[in-house]
């Protein structure tokens, strides 16, 4: 089976989705070593700034004309929503930045062919964001975040320092757009019985079902 995905380390529903995702698989016995995980890049804001400017809330409030009350109800919500698949979000006081880095990064790590390896920094580049309210266009935080993961410290510093990778994240962009997708997460799940399309943070039994088509 393999599950093409595209999602952000700057959206929230692309954290909780990809949580449900792997517990509909175990639930169903599913070995996760049994899945051939494709990542694909999406940029929800291409034109985030490398520093951040004002507070996630604010940002928030502002793109969906919501007032500070109702910003705070649906940050709440999400929190609530990301508790029960073992997440801790803090929404609110994470730092809205350009994920540029963050995805090059982890094309460079799948470039290393150890799948644990990249499922291991995809789990840690979501913490960083939601959970530790870290700056994911940081070098320097990204380098801390490799390294933890299992990369090579000063061959990752090496790598930031270039543009390598750039123009992978840029054609899975524009895939997405060829395929109309506009919202993340998008999931395809295929297998013997052809392919199915999951998008958003559904439901566990979505998950299920989409999995057990296959």
């Amino acid at each position: 089976m393999t599950i093409t995905y595209w999602s952000d380390y700057a959206c929230p529903y692309c954290y909780i989705g990809k949580a449900r995702l792997k517990r509909a698989l175990k639930e169903l016995g599913i070995e996760e070593k049994d899945v051939t995980f494709v990542r694909k890049a999406f940029e929800l804001d291409p034109s985030a700034p490398e520093a951040p400017q004002g507070s996630t809330a604010e940002l928030f409030g502002r793109k969906y004309r919501m007032p500070e009350e109702q910003v705070e109800m649906v940050f709440e919500s999400m929190a609530r929503m990301a508790a029960k698949e073992g997440i801790t979000m803090n929404y609110g006081s994470a730092r809205h930045v350009n994920t540029m880095n963050a995805h090059r990064l982890m094309k460079y790590a799948e470039g290393q062919n150890a799948p644990d390896l990249a499922a291991r920094l995809e789990e840690a580049l979501f913490r960083a964001y939601f959970t530790e309210s870290r700056i994911l266009s940081d070098k320097e935080t990204l380098l801390e975040i490799a390294e933890n993961a299992g990369l090579d410290r000063e061959a990752v510093r090496m790598f930031l320092l270039s543009s390598k990778y750039k123009d992978e994240v840029w054609r899975d962009e524009d895939q997405a757009g060829r395929l109309g997708i506009h919202m993340v997460p998008t999931f395809f799940i295929e297998g013997a019985r052809g392919k199915i399309q999951v998008q958003g943070a559904q439901p566990i039994d979505i998950f299920k079902d989409a999995l057990m088509g296959q």
